[in-house]
């Protein structure tokens, strides 16, 4: 009998890293945050910055079992609807017992706005299953921006 791909997930340590780190159902994650927020209580009408805001997913694998590869969804509300932001999917490590680590950087975001991530694995037989949980990543604003609004959301990662 072939292994399932359900055999990687059920292996697998997953970490998504957005400066925030906690224990989400026994995975640990985090965000990256690439940006900082700053400090005021009106919304910009022109951003001019010269250093793209940008999200940066990360995960690690402690072992792979026929594993194609990953594509991350993104989307503005906890229950979607989710866009596959990857053009192509990330290639997986296909059949290891080496830990692999995996990074993508979303700089399509817009200014102000929060999103929701996920990934979702594919198997070597075209399976696709969800990997990760759902997280949610605060709103960002350009380093330089004078503008953003106060940092009231503490919603923090969605388990």
């Amino acid at each position: 009998m072939k292994p399932s791909f359900s055999t990687l997930r059920n292996t697998t340590l997953l970490f998504l890293t957005v400066t925030i780190s906690t224990l989400v159902a026994g995975c640990r994650t985090a965000i990256s945050d690439e940006s900082s927020a700053q400090t005021s209580h009106h919304v910009p009408t022109a951003i001019e910055s010269k250093e793209p805001i940008k999200n940066t997913v990360r995960w690690v694998t402690a072992s792979e079992v026929e594993n194609f590869g990953f594509d991350i969804y993104r989307g503005t509300s906890e229950d979607g609807p989710f866009d596959r932001i990857t053009e192509d999917p990330l290639e997986g490590a296909g059949t290891t017992d080496e830990p692999q680590k995996y990074v993508y950087v979303d700089d399509t975001i817009e200014a102000g706005q929060s999103y929701y991530y996920y990934v979702e694995s594919i198997s070597m037989a075209g399976v696709r299953e969800k990997f990760s949980p759902t997280f949610y990543v605060k709103p960002k604003w350009p380093t330089d921006s004078r503008n953003a609004p106060a940092d009231n959301d503490k919603r923090g990662p969605t388990p």
